[in-house]
């Protein structure tokens, strides 16, 4: 696999176990980091290192100076290798897991390369295990993370994975110093960025401590005898609370702190398309009689006055496919993000009407001359590169019986920068929606780096569009094998202008003999 494992290590006698599982973790790394502490006695040091021999020059042992930047050190020697993606773990734990849920651990980590970062947090098994003084203060610093990354997670579980390029971000955008509050600064800087972020909740991250100098790993019992010991101590209590403090105000300086942000390439749809902030701020500009007036625009430009089958691309929470459907068509809508969707089918069941509602992404179209009309509509197109935003369009082609239309609206690039504004500030209720344009002459992209600020939690929500001329534009639609009909301004449907910073584009899938 073209997985690096960066873990840290304080040895405290899992070193049998280590040899033993070596073997396992070869099969799944292509390369091993571990970063020590520097008061690890030369006696261990002198067993520990002849394991380098044994991985064939794949494993690495670092003997670090300042402990506390041991999880960062680790990250930055693991980009030292050729892979793509890096597992960090505290071994210790990582030693327990592969032990006891061989299969979990390997599923997990084949899953590390979906995401620029996966947080491996514990489920309800893994947490039961846990003394209370580490359950009762992670759900404070959690419940804050999660706040403040804008998703639920479990951070304190020593365990995550990173695309390449996330890791060199976060060593350009981070310093050593806190050792426990990495565990939320990563996440929260890298959602900030525009970087993609997934949660999993396994079961073999449970309590390892109850390991301590065995050479297996030990069973419920003593897991449960070591937890009720452990918090009989009030030393433990005190410790647990000073790194829930450390984790929560590392938490909030991230979410704040001015980043050194590379040009996006891709974004977090997810966090870019967040239903809830969406549905706040466009509130306004989706409302029922903007929709009803759209709908007028499409059925007459459409020319749908008989029922139709029709596909609604980035259909949202359905406005435009449960209108048409009420007027006798069969829609479906397809949309990446699922809260969208279940909107969507609860709107569709109070107005009466059926849609079928599918979570899909339209890179990914398998449909064959099914659909008299396409839509892609509220500037739903662009968000690739290049060629996926052609093999989008070849796709809606391919989708379009022989004569069927595709509507789409976009910014007309001509004329949007004629009135351009760097920063647009969108104020509902004492929130803030503030969009920050850059325009890319090369790529044609326009970016933004848009943050929101609700209930005093900010949420970096940066992604980018491409914008097209008329030319272009229809260029690409000829490219994809769709000839263009017409170009509208806007939704009133006066013709497209030299001042016209929108457009309305219909296309048609030729019948069999035209001419593309």
């Amino acid at each position: 696999m073209d997985v690096c494992l960066a873990a840290t290590w304080n040895p405290r006698g899992e070193l049998p176990r280590l040899i033993r599982l070596l073997p396992d973790l070869l099969a799944s790394y292509a390369y091993i980091v571990i970063a020590m502490p520097p008061f690890v006695e030369a006696d261990a040091l002198a067993e520990i290192k002849p394991l380098e021999s044994l991985a064939d020059g794949r494993l690495s042992l670092i003997n670090m100076q300042d402990w506390s930047g041991g999880r960062r050190l680790a990250l930055q020697h693991a980009l030292d290798t050729p892979v793509q993606f890096i597992h960090y773990a505290d071994l210790d734990r990582l030693l327990r897991w592969v032990e006891t849920r061989r299969e979990e651990w390997r599923a997990v980590t084949a899953s590390i390369a979906e995401y620029d970062c996966l947080i491996i947090g514990r489920d309800q098994q893994a947490y039961g295990t846990h003394p209370q003084a580490l359950a009762q203060t992670e759900a404070v610093s959690n419940l804050v993370g999660s706040r403040l990354l804008g998703r639920s997670a479990d951070f304190s579980a020593g365990s995550k994975g990173f695309s390449r390029r996330a890791v060199e971000f976060l060593i350009a955008n981070t310093q050593p110093g806190r050792p426990f509050g990495v565990d939320v600064e990563w996440p929260i800087l890298l959602r900030r960025a525009g970087f993609r972020i997934g949660t999993v909740s396994v079961s073999g991250l449970d309590w390892e401590s109850a390991d301590r100098y065995q050479p297996q790993a030990a069973d419920g019992e003593q897991q449960m005898q070591a937890a009720a010991a452990y918090d009989t101590d009030p030393e433990h209590w005190a410790q647990r609370t000073a790194i829930a403090q450390e984790i929560v105000e590392t938490a909030f300086e991230a979410a704040w702190r001015p980043l050194q942000v590379p040009a996006i390439q891709d974004f977090d749809f997810e966090s870019v398309f967040e239903v809830d902030d969406y549905m706040y701020f466009y509130q306004d500009i989706t409302s029922p009689e903007r929709t009803a007036h759209q709908v007028e625009l499409l059925v007459q430009a459409l020319g749908l006055t008989h029922p139709a089958t029709i596909l609604d691309l980035a259909c949202g929470f359905g406005r435009h496919a449960n209108r048409l459907t009420a007027l006798g068509h069969t829609v479906t809508g397809i949309d990446l993000t699922p809260g969208f969707l279940e909107i969507a089918r609860v709107q569709a069941q109070a107005m009466g009407v059926q849609v079928d509602y599918r979570q899909g992404d339209m890179r990914r179209l398998d449909f064959q001359s099914q659909f008299d009309a396409v839509l892609l509509l509220f500037t739903a197109f662009g968000y690739f590169d290049d060629d996926e935003n052609l093999l989008v369009l070849r796709n809606i082609a391919r989708a379009l019986k022989p004569g069927g239309q595709l509507i789409f609206d976009i910014h007309n690039r001509d004329t949007f920068f004629k009135g351009f504004m760097p920063y647009i500030v969108t104020e509902k209720d004492g929130n803030l929606m503030i969009d920050r344009h850059t325009f890319d002459y090369q790529s044609g992209r326009l970016y933004n780096r848009r943050i929101v600020i609700r209930d005093g939690v900010r949420r970096d929500k940066p992604f980018f569009v491409r914008m097209y001329n008329p030319t272009e534009i229809k260029s690409l639609l000829q490219s994809a094998g769709l000839q263009p009909v017409s170009i509208y301004s806007g939704w009133e449907g006066s013709p497209l202008t030299a001042d016209s910073r929108r457009m309305i584009i219909i296309a048609k899938k030729p019948q069999s003999g035209e001419e593309e």
